[in-house]
């Protein structure tokens, strides 16, 4: 994005918001979709949970490559060639991909929000879905999915404030603080599993509260 523009911290090109990082607030790789007409929240939270059967339903984030080469970040879709997965047909089946890869919007000079359907919201790696919810009817509750595989740039989100963190920073500041750097929630568990008892549990997972 260039620095001076009317679109604030939308991209210039499909009107997309930033989703930012809540500690060094870089811009995450999340893109927000919502649930089709006949998907229930409650629903969707037990879609999100599911560990997904590799080729069940494919995965939106084959034929999405990310390289940083020291020098510049580049996000390349569906342009890998032979080998890239949405050429192949896997993962290009999914209502996901398809509108993400969608450049024909009529009239329209806003892309439009993503809808995802019960079967690709299945087709979702847990570790790669989000969901934004409030105890508020004025906040709608907000669903994201990262293109860019946990394994490459993991992302967490702290289940009291709900904002999310590149998971490099987030760890750091936690096992420093003992604490969410935005709602100063505590996270005492963390810092003591992340010590080395026991590291394959999500951190996530760890909280000392009450109220969880």
């Amino acid at each position: 994005n260039p620095l001076l523009t009317d679109k604030l911290s939308n991209c210039v090109v499909c009107g997309h918001k930033f989703v930012y990082s809540f500690i060094s607030f870089e811009t995450l790789p999340l893109v927000e979709f919502k649930l089709t007409n006949g998907l229930s929240d409650e629903k969707a939270q037990i879609l999100m949970k599911e560990v997904p059967v590799i080729g069940d339903a494919g995965r939106a984030d084959e034929g999405i490559e990310f390289t940083d080469d020291g020098e510049a970040q580049t996000l390349q879709i569906g342009e890998g060639g032979a080998e890239s997965g949405v050429e192949n047909g896997a993962g290009s089946n999914d209502m996901f991909t398809k509108q993400l890869m969608d450049m024909d919007h009529g009239t329209s000079s806003e892309w439009p929000m993503i809808t995802v359907d019960a079967k690709t919201l299945a087709g979702f790696n847990p570790r790669e879905v989000f969901r934004v919810y409030y105890p508020h009817k004025a906040l709608p509750t907000r669903y994201f999915r990262a293109i860019i595989s946990y394994l490459d740039r993991p992302i967490v989100q702290c289940p009291r404030c709900q904002k999310l963190f590149e998971e490099e920073e987030f760890e750091a500041y936690v096992l420093k603080n003992g604490k969410c750097p935005v709602c100063r929630f505590k996270l005492t568990n963390y810092a003591k599993e992340k010590d080395g008892k026991n590291d394959e549990d999500d951190p996530l997972e760890m909280i000392d509260s009450d109220i969880y």
